[in-house]
């Protein structure tokens, strides 16, 4: 399914840090949508798996001044449930 080689995250802060971190959750047009923080591998299998979603199913998330965040992105349930099942 992914040809996006993982390797295990060694040393520094990055290696206490969890693969992919909830920030935030909310409703939108009743669907349960969640903001998330994640390593950049976990970034790079979600463009590569799901590439074809974005903008439907994920979106890079974007600050207030219309900047693009680095490895976090807003995602819709299923890929979040995706996601945890992959990483826990």
């Amino acid at each position: 399914m992914s040809s996006v080689k993982l390797q295990p995250v060694t040393g520094g802060w990055a290696a206490h840090r969890p693969a992919i971190m909830l920030m935030n959750q909310s409703r939108v047009d009743g669907e349960t949508w969640y903001t998330i923080s994640c390593w950049k591998e976990v970034s790079a299998w979600i463009r590569e798996c799901f590439g074809d979603q974005e903008n439907q199913s994920w979106f890079e998330n974007i600050d207030e001044q219309w900047h693009i965040n680095m490895n976090v992105f807003d995602v819709n349930e299923k890929i979040y449930t995706v996601l945890r099942l992959k990483w826990p």
